[in-house]
This record gives C-alpha cells, sequence and structure tokens, in this order.
C-alpha cells in the first residue's frame, strides 16, 4: 500500500500473511501461520515477521463449542536515519543510523461457538527490547479482552450480534 502517491518518503507498507490449518482428530485441530512486513516511513524502516502457533479442542456435551490457545514469536529490524534532519539541538538525535532487532512472544485463548465468543491475549510475554518499536510493541505487559453474544428468536427478520473489545496496558518503572 503507497499513502500519499507522489510525495517524496510517503508511507509504503508491504504484508504477507499465510495459514493452514488442520484436524488432529475430529474434536481437536491445530494451525500455524506467517506474517512477514515491510513498512517504510520516511525515515523510518522497519521490517520483520511473526510465526503463530494454535491448538483447539471442542469441549461441552453439545460437541459445538471450542477452546483455542494460540502463541506466538516476532522478530523486527528496525532502522531510523537521522542523517538527513535538519540542525536540532536534541541530545536524543545522533545525525546517523538508529538500528535495533526487536524480538517478543504474545499468547492467547479463546473460547467461542455459534452464539457467543470470549477471549484474552497478553503481548509482550518477553521483556520490552525495542527503543524505535510503534504501537503495543513498546509497551510491557500489554492485555486486550473481547467478546460477544448473537441473540437469536427474538421474533425478527433478523439476528442481533454484540461484541465489546477492550485493553489494558501497563508500565511498570523502577
Amino acid at each position: 500500500m503507497h499513502q500519499w502517491v507522489g510525495i517524496k518518503d510517503a508511507p509504503n507498507i508491504q504484508s504477507f500473511s499465510a495459514q493452514n490449518g488442520s484436524p488432529v482428530f475430529t474434536t481437536r485441530r491445530q494451525g500455524i501461520g506467517l506474517n512477514l512486513v515491510r513498512d517504510v516511513n520516511g525515515p523510518s524502516k522497519s521490517t520483520g515477521g511473526e510465526i503463530l502457533y494454535s491448538f483447539q479442542v471442542m469441549i461441552g456435551r453439545s460437541q459445538s463449542t471450542w477452546l483455542s490457545f494460540g502463541l506466538s514469536g516476532s522478530l523486527e529490524q528496525n532502522r531510523l536515519d537521522e542523517s538527513g534532519f535538519s540542525p536540532v539541538f536534541d541530545p536524543h538525535v545522533s545525525g546517523g543510523m538508529e538500528q535495533e532487532l526487536a524480538y517478543n512472544a504474545s499468547s492467547g485463548i479463546y473460547l467461542y461457538n455459534y452464539r457467543y465468543f470470549a477471549g484474552v491475549a497478553v503481548y509482550n510475554l518477553l521483556p520490552v527490547n525495542t527503543s524505535l518499536g510503534r504501537g503495543y510493541g513498546v509497551i510491557p505487559y500489554y492485555v486486550s479482552v473481547q467478546g460477544g453474544y448473537l441473540f437469536t428468536g427474538l421474533e425478527l427478520p433478523a439476528t442481533f450480534q454484540t461484541s465489546f473489545q477492550g485493553g489494558l496496558a501497563r508500565e511498570f518503572t523502577s
């Protein structure tokens, strides 16, 4: 995706994603995935990827509810080229090339069937080792929750589905 076409150093991002799932037994499934991303935005560049694994097991007597567990690991090369910055008197601007290799892991659990879903995920299971990263990648201990319910049988010509999503970020300082 190219944003602001024709403008020098405009944001430019490419991504590739692949997933594959397979049944282990009739009541168990597993899946693997790969996400690759290259993000260039002016003087900053990020190239990285994520490997994901999930395991699902059917639970309950109705044989329609699944409990899923997931784990992912990420690796990202970040670069910030400060050589083109105008003269600034900021001790954090070196005027050169800043680079780092960041890594981390995430995990989650998800419960779902045709009527409801609920899940929680924890990002940054390892100590955060990035200073050039963005988003929740720089916030230690980020937790995301989501859930919803499908209302049926309300004598309406349609169904009604609710959902919620939220997050909690906590930074610990010494």
